[in-house]
Protein backbone atom coordinates (compact mmCIF):
# COMPACT_ATOMS: atom_id res chain seq x y z
CA UNK A 1 0.00 0.00 0.00
CA UNK A 2 1.55 3.37 -0.77
CA UNK A 3 1.99 5.88 1.94
CA UNK A 4 -0.04 8.89 2.15
CA UNK A 5 1.58 11.89 -0.15
CA UNK A 6 3.73 9.25 -2.16
CA UNK A 7 3.21 9.04 -5.95
CA UNK A 8 3.52 6.43 -8.62
CA UNK A 9 5.91 7.25 -10.49
CA UNK A 10 9.25 9.34 -9.48
CA UNK A 11 9.06 13.20 -9.93
CA UNK A 12 5.38 13.33 -9.65
CA UNK A 13 5.36 15.36 -5.96
CA UNK A 14 5.62 18.40 -5.16
CA UNK A 15 8.42 20.92 -6.38
CA UNK A 16 10.57 20.47 -2.98
CA UNK A 17 9.99 16.86 -2.76
CA UNK A 18 11.63 16.41 -6.29
CA UNK A 19 14.55 18.68 -5.21
CA UNK A 20 15.09 16.66 -2.18
CA UNK A 21 15.47 12.92 -4.21
CA UNK A 22 17.45 12.89 -7.20
CA UNK A 23 16.09 11.73 -10.60
CA UNK A 24 16.08 8.26 -11.01
CA UNK A 25 15.75 6.61 -14.32
CA UNK A 26 12.91 6.13 -16.57
CA UNK A 27 9.27 6.79 -15.78
CA UNK A 28 7.08 3.63 -14.78
CA UNK A 29 3.74 4.67 -15.56
CA UNK A 30 0.73 2.03 -15.61
CA UNK A 31 -2.07 3.64 -17.39
CA UNK A 32 -2.95 4.99 -20.35
CA UNK A 33 -4.08 8.44 -18.28
CA UNK A 34 -0.54 8.44 -16.89
CA UNK A 35 1.08 8.32 -20.22
CA UNK A 36 -0.85 10.60 -21.88
CA UNK A 37 -0.38 13.08 -18.88
CA UNK A 38 3.44 12.89 -19.38
CA UNK A 39 3.27 12.55 -23.06
CA UNK A 40 0.70 15.64 -23.53
CA UNK A 41 0.22 17.38 -20.74
CA UNK A 42 3.36 17.87 -18.91
CA UNK A 43 5.70 17.14 -21.95
CA UNK A 44 8.59 15.28 -20.31
CA UNK A 45 11.39 15.08 -22.88
CA UNK A 46 12.85 11.73 -23.91
CA UNK A 47 16.17 11.95 -20.77
CA UNK A 48 12.76 12.57 -18.16
CA UNK A 49 11.34 9.54 -20.08
CA UNK A 50 14.02 7.02 -20.83
CA UNK A 51 16.88 8.01 -18.47
CA UNK A 52 19.54 9.79 -19.57
CA UNK A 53 21.55 8.29 -23.12
CA UNK A 54 24.92 8.98 -22.25
CA UNK A 55 27.10 6.36 -20.00
CA UNK A 56 27.98 7.59 -16.44
CA UNK A 57 30.37 6.86 -13.60
CA UNK A 58 28.13 4.73 -11.85
CA UNK A 59 25.40 3.20 -14.06
CA UNK A 60 26.08 0.18 -16.21
CA UNK A 61 25.57 1.44 -19.39
CA UNK A 62 23.81 -1.76 -20.50
CA UNK A 63 21.29 -1.86 -17.58
CA UNK A 64 20.29 1.60 -18.70
CA UNK A 65 19.92 0.74 -21.92
CA UNK A 66 17.22 -2.20 -20.74
CA UNK A 67 15.81 0.03 -18.56
CA UNK A 68 14.61 2.73 -21.27
CA UNK A 69 13.94 0.08 -23.55
CA UNK A 70 11.15 -1.41 -21.10
CA UNK A 71 10.35 2.07 -20.31
CA UNK A 72 9.44 2.56 -23.75
CA UNK A 73 7.69 -0.82 -24.55
CA UNK A 74 5.48 -0.84 -21.68
CA UNK A 75 4.51 2.86 -22.42
CA UNK A 76 3.91 1.87 -25.91
CA UNK A 77 1.67 -1.18 -24.98
CA UNK A 78 -0.86 1.43 -22.64
CA UNK A 79 -0.87 4.06 -25.12
CA UNK A 80 -0.93 2.09 -28.15
CA UNK A 81 -4.35 3.46 -30.26
CA UNK A 82 -5.16 -0.19 -31.71
CA UNK A 83 -5.51 -0.99 -27.55
CA UNK A 84 -7.02 2.29 -26.62
CA UNK A 85 -10.93 2.46 -25.93
CA UNK A 86 -12.67 3.56 -28.65
CA UNK A 87 -13.36 6.88 -27.45
CA UNK A 88 -9.40 7.58 -26.30
CA UNK A 89 -8.56 6.36 -29.95
CA UNK A 90 -7.44 9.92 -31.04
CA UNK A 91 -5.23 11.13 -27.83
CA UNK A 92 -3.92 7.59 -27.64
CA UNK A 93 -2.76 8.12 -30.99
CA UNK A 94 -1.52 11.40 -30.39
CA UNK A 95 0.66 9.90 -27.28
CA UNK A 96 1.92 7.11 -29.27
CA UNK A 97 3.59 9.42 -31.94
CA UNK A 98 4.56 11.47 -29.42
CA UNK A 99 6.04 8.69 -27.54
CA UNK A 100 7.90 7.68 -31.08
CA UNK A 101 9.16 10.98 -31.57
CA UNK A 102 10.95 10.84 -28.28
CA UNK A 103 12.54 7.40 -28.30
CA UNK A 104 13.55 8.29 -31.35
CA UNK A 105 15.66 11.49 -30.32
CA UNK A 106 16.99 8.96 -27.15
CA UNK A 107 18.62 6.21 -29.32
CA UNK A 108 19.89 8.85 -32.01
CA UNK A 109 21.31 10.64 -28.30
CA UNK A 110 22.48 7.53 -27.43
CA UNK A 111 24.07 6.49 -30.66
CA UNK A 112 26.08 9.97 -30.68
CA UNK A 113 26.75 9.46 -27.06
CA UNK A 114 30.74 8.69 -26.38
CA UNK A 115 31.30 5.43 -25.49
CA UNK A 116 32.39 5.27 -21.64
CA UNK A 117 36.09 5.62 -21.22
CA UNK A 118 36.57 7.02 -24.37
CA UNK A 119 36.68 10.64 -23.20
CA UNK A 120 38.37 9.78 -19.96
CA UNK A 121 41.45 8.15 -21.87
CA UNK A 122 41.02 4.64 -19.96
CA UNK A 123 43.26 2.18 -21.58
CA UNK A 124 40.45 0.46 -24.06
CA UNK A 125 40.64 -2.81 -25.43
CA UNK A 126 44.14 -4.20 -26.67
CA UNK A 127 44.46 -4.22 -30.42
CA UNK A 128 43.91 -8.05 -32.19
CA UNK A 129 46.68 -9.35 -32.42
CA UNK A 130 48.56 -7.29 -29.89
CA UNK A 131 49.95 -3.71 -29.61
CA UNK A 132 51.51 -2.58 -33.60
CA UNK A 133 55.24 -2.37 -33.69
CA UNK A 134 57.09 -0.24 -36.31
CA UNK A 135 57.67 -0.98 -39.89
CA UNK A 136 54.95 -0.73 -42.80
Amino acid sequence: MRQPGSTIFPGAGTVAQDAARPMPGPRRPTSLDEVIDLLLRQGLGERALFGPAEPGEDRDPDAARRAARRAYREMARLAHPDVAPAGRRPEAARAFARLTELWEAHQRAAASAPARGAAGGGPGRPRPGGPRRGGP
